[in-house]
């Protein structure tokens, strides 16, 4: 288990929080440009008093049901090629030059459609005719992207079933099934499977929390994956699992991760060790700079100990400091 602040230095934390407060202020003010009702949407969304109807700016009303939901409207609503469809869940893409539309169930309140699809979170990526490993595949809206940029094949694991049915929807829907095989399961160090609660199955992220109650989901380690999907060589491994990087990358074998030419991975407690573990065999490594996490959440999370919130009475929510690590095979 990595120790979180282990990987992140004192001086770091503090230019972590203060890049926190600069995001915040960013997205208040994209909302108050966003909505008419910005002041009290805020407040309840905060204090997690959802659904609310909010009216945007140009008079239209609209229930957010989720902070994504927020974020995904204030970063997109004057972007002309995007539609949203709060009734239903769904955010449509299009693009001019590939002259076609991605439709995406669940987009609103679920997956990081803003940050894939407008800020280009993966650009880094060169996945023209390659194959992809992605970890973490939430309503599929990374594997569709790579699929969109013209990936030979996509390998998605999602271990969360309401996440992998909607994941599936899109894929099929999207007419990418040829290039996308999906597979319900999380990654872990080693193979085997793992019981999780039910309600942790309704969280957006694809975190994955041991439980003595629940569902069992299967976990595959990174060797097992290449070996069962038969991934060949200098393939791409992106790995978004809130967390579980850590055990994956810590714990594998160096000629498993040298099978792989390009890695990008979201870290969530720093990045040193998983840093200093590429380097060692030989990659060069970037890295974005971290960003303090979900700190007002756990500031309102010591006052709101709903079910919805809180394990035993404790908040559910920790100060995370997260950001992208690039690994590129010399």
């Amino acid at each position: 288990m990595i120790d979180r602040y282990s990987n992140i230095s004192y001086s770091e934390k503090i230019f972590c929080h203060i890049r926190y407060w600069k995001d915040f202020i960013e997205m208040t003010n994209s909302v108050k440009k966003a909505f008419e009702n910005s002041n009290l949407l805020l407040w309840n969304v905060f204090n997690n008093k959802l659904p609310f109807k909010a009216k945007l700016q140009n008079g239209k009303e609209i229930e957010l049901r989720s902070f994504n939901a927020l974020y995904l409207v204030s970063k997109v609503y004057k972007i002309e090629h995007i539609t949203f469809d709060d009734d239903d869940d769904i955010v449509r893409i299009g693009f001019t030059d590939k002259k076609r539309e991605l439709i995406f169930h669940g987009g609103m309140n679920n997956g990081d459609l803003a940050n894939i699809f407008v800020k280009n979170d993966y650009d880094f990526l060169k996945v023209e005719d390659k194959i992809i490993v992605d970890i973490g595949a939430n309503i599929g809206d990374t594997a569709i992207y790579f699929a969109v940029k013209g990936a030979k094949k996509v390998i998605g694991l999602e271990p969360f079933h309401k996440n992998f049915e909607i994941a599936e929807k899109n894929i099929s829907c999207n007419n990418f099934t040829n290039e996308i095989k999906l597979v319900q399961a999380g990654c872990s160090s080693e193979s085997g499977s793992v019981k999780i609660s039910t309600e942790d199955q309704s969280n957006i992220e694809s975190v994955i929390k041991r439980s003595e109650e629940g569902e069992n989901i299967s976990l595959i380690s990174l060797k097992d994956i290449i070996e069962q999907y038969q991934i060949p060589k200098d393939s791409v491994l992106k790995i978004d699992c809130e967390g579980c990087e850590y055990d994956i990358i810590e714990n594998a074998a160096d000629e498993t991760l040298l099978h792989f030419s390009q890695i990008q991975l979201e870290y969530h407690s720093g990045y040193k060790s998983l840093k200093r573990k590429f380097e060692s065999i030989g990659f060069e490594v970037k890295f974005t700079e971290p960003h303090a996490t979900d700190v007002i959440n756990t500031f309102f999370g010591n006052f709101r100990k709903t079910k919805s919130n809180s394990i035993n009475g404790k908040s559910s929510h920790k100060i995370g400091y997260t950001g992208f690590l690039f690994a590129t095979k010399i």
